[in-house]
């Protein structure tokens, strides 16, 4: 649950980096990446739809890139029918490595991408 509280903590967390995008005083999109293990896990990346293809999402993923040091490896779910999403991280340098079934929804599976930045 996203209390105040969580949010206040993750906030003053170094190893979390929250990026909000926001067009003409309106959000329109986020990211959420935080650092484990020396890995960054970027478990959050949204975009209103009516804002795809504006350079949003590629300046959060280097927002998150600059955020980090380098030498950490950086990793990303998506859900394979995601084929927007899927295509777009490709086109980042991104790399699918392994292909997991991640929920049973509506009694089939669903599948999910873990992808890794080349580097």
């Amino acid at each position: 649950m996203h209390t105040p509280r969580l949010i206040e903590e993750e906030i003053d967390d170094p190893k979390i980096h929250i990026i909000v995008a926001v067009k003409d005083g309106r959000i329109v999109g986020h990211a959420h990446s935080n650092l484990k293990k020396d890995v960054v896990d970027i478990f959050r990346l949204y975009v209103l739809r009516e804002f795809y293809r504006q350079g949003i999402e590629s300046a959060k993923l280097r927002g998150v890139d600059s955020y980090f040091d380098p030498k950490f490896e950086v990793w990303l779910d998506v859900f394979e029918e995601n084929d927007r999403a899927v295509k777009f991280y490709l086109s980042q340098v991104y790399q699918i490595m392994q292909r997991t079934t991640e929920v049973q929804s509506e009694c089939r599976d669903v599948y999910e991408y873990k992808m890794r930045k080349q580097r």
